[in-house]
């Protein structure tokens, strides 16, 4: 029964399972080789270049699948590129808005999070222990939500409207994984180093265990946090800008070819991959693609091929251009 005083605004509660037992078995080791594989090169001990690429967010399994199986295929012509898959399930709204496949699986507005939990699980099970196709996603929710996609992550990212979230860097000091910090929506990189920083220190926060338990949580520090550069839509690109000021920074850059960098124009975003991987000072880079070109509305009848959120290169392009990287790379 709830409480008339103290949840005056709270609807409903339901009960999810815990992480230890909705987790499914992981029995290939893609997710264990592939962060040692980010560590290096963001340590700087392996010279590849790491392109973070996928939709901009899931909304459809199988479509999810086909694009981790062409990218899966793609990376064994192109040894000089890691490619890791965009895998972002949960969405931040300026003001309203979908708010991601984990949140709103049927974007019909019903916000099903338990089954959406659910598939969110099954689909990144399926992707990296089946496919074995590396992925990566956006921590945005809180402390709880980690732990139940902790096995499946190779690399986590902190977005532009909580890189100053207190709560999120001592969430980025705690995972098992590299994390990049994003520069604030303003485009401040030194805010995104700010938050390298932080992550890098042990920390202490509120959380959940993997059986369910609420606990303190005390952690060791993450030395594989790295910037990345978003730019900003209020004051443009910041990548000229922003590796000038981190180059001489004891800091990993990532740049983000989308976003703000290109104010969600693809011809733009295509232009800064191709410049931005030619750089000394950048070890990665992110891209925005999908099956096909372009952005819709989310709703239950939405195309599974085409992004529901910010507009996307089509595959093709997509291959295209990183077969152009890697051929730079040489």
């Amino acid at each position: 029964m709830q409480d008339s005083s103290n949840d005056s605004r709270i609807t409903n509660y339901i009960e999810l399972i815990s992480p230890i037992n909705a987790i499914l078995p992981v029995t290939s080791n893609t997710v264990s080789i592939s962060r040692s594989e980010v560590s290096d090169i963001i340590q700087g001990r392996d010279k590849r270049l790491i392109i973070f690429v996928g939709p901009c967010s899931i909304h459809n399994e199988s479509s999810a699948i086909e694009f981790a199986s062409r990218l899966k295929i793609l990376q064994r012509d192109l040894p000089q590129l890691l490619l890791i898959m965009r895998f972002f399930i949960q969405k931040p709204r300026t003001t309203v808005g979908w708010t991601g496949f984990l949140d709103d699986p049927n974007m019909d507005g019903g916000n099903d999070i338990v089954s959406g939990l659910e598939r969110t699980i099954k689909l990144a099970h399926i992707i990296t222990d089946e496919i074995k196709q590396p992925i990566c996603t956006e921590l945005l929710g809180s402390t709880i939500e980690p732990q139940y996609i902790n096995p499946y992550l190779t690399t986590g990212f902190i977005g532009a409207r909580t890189s100053e979230s207190q709560i999120h860097r001592n969430l980025a000091s705690g995972v098992s994984f590299p994390i990049g910090i994003k520069n604030p929506s303003d485009g401040q990189a030194r805010v995104a180093y700010q938050g390298v920083q932080a992550a890098r220190v042990p920390r202490s926060f509120c959380g959940i265990k993997p059986n369910g338990k609420i606990c303190a949580v005390h952690t060791t520090g993450n030395k594989d946090a790295f910037a990345v550069l978003r730019g900003s839509y209020q004051n443009g690109s910041n990548i000229d800008k922003g590796i000038e000021e981190l180059k001489n920074h004891e800091v990993a850059i990532v740049v983000d070819c989308a976003h703000g960098n290109s104010n969600k124009i693809l011809d733009v975003q295509y232009d800064n991959a191709l410049r931005v991987s030619k750089s000394a000072h950048v070890c990665g880079i992110m891209i925005e693609s999908h099956i096909k070109s372009g952005k819709q509305k989310p709703g239950p009848n939405a195309d599974p091929d085409i992004s529901v959120t910010d507009p996307c290169m089509c595959w093709e392009r997509t291959e295209s251009l990183l077969r152009i990287i890697a051929k730079n790379q040489e």
